[in-house]
């Protein structure tokens, strides 16, 4: 089985765009803009977690366009029996198509009435399991138009490598930016964002009622924890780590 010319000319912006993408921010934007163009589809579920003894421990979950109800039933623990799909992706390790009223029968009781409740109507789900078989990601890609065919499931064969990818670094741009977060105090964080209003240092002290040596010495020590030479690197860094927001 092959791409079409204009398929592949959207793989190959697709894995482009996704070899920049690290952000949990801009993956709605990568989804509409990269992802459904090459698989066109209504709903975006993507998960990256651990199983441990029969159950699948989530670690991070973004969605696009997913019911805000479904969303609030994605438990960091799920076991593995009540998510028949799931099951069987993980021993098959192949790509699941699913079609209301076709083969709906392979899901549990709790998928089907997931599946007409929110009108699902047919979805594909694939993942990548790392090689211990321990760790790995998981998407599912609903409301697919028309009917679903071995293309879908090779090209979603396609997509979730690289897809997995963008999840492993999401998390660990986030794991990045806790640490960063660890490293200041609340009350520098609350002096960087004033620094970022444009107050100076003894604008700053009579906002918060301290001496203006101590917020020159709390200033001093933001610089060193964001290993900044100047106020102006140490907010583009905040910024970078999220720290503050724009």
């Amino acid at each position: 089985m092959t791409l079409s010319i204009e398929e592949r000319e959207l793989f190959l912006e697709f894995v482009q765009a996704s070899q920049l993408l690290c952000s949990c921010e801009r993956f709605d934007v990568f989804v509409r803009q990269y992802v459904r163009p090459l698989f066109p589809h209504g709903m975006t579920l993507a998960c990256i977690g651990a199983i441990v003894n029969g159950k699948a421990v989530l670690e991070k979950a973004l969605t696009v366009d997913y019911p805000t109800a479904l969303i609030e039933k994605i438990h960091k623990v799920v076991d593995i029996s009540d998510r028949s799909l799931l099951a069987r992706w993980y021993q098959e390790k192949q790509p699941q198509l699913v079609e209301l009223g076709v083969n709906d029968y392979v899901l549990s009781e709790m998928e089907r009435a997931e599946l007409h409740e929110f009108g699902f109507n047919n979805f594909v789900a694939h993942g990548v399991v790392d090689l211990d078989g321990k760790r790995g990601s998981y998407f599912s890609f609903a409301g697919i138009p028309g009917r679903l065919s071995s293309h879908h499931s090779y090209l979603m064969g396609m997509l979730a490598p690289h897809l997995h990818q963008v999840l492993v670094r999401i998390v660990r741009a986030d794991s990045h930016c806790e640490e960063r977060n660890e490293l200041l105090s609340p009350r520098e964080v609350v002096v960087l964002k004033w620094i970022a209003a444009g107050k100076s240092n003894k604008e700053i002290s009579a906002l918060l009622n301290r001496s203006e040596s101590t917020i020159r010495n709390q200033v001093h020590s933001i610089l060193q924890k964001l290993g900044a030479a100047s106020r102006t690197e140490a907010l583009l860094k905040a910024y970078e780590f999220r720290l503050i927001s724009k």
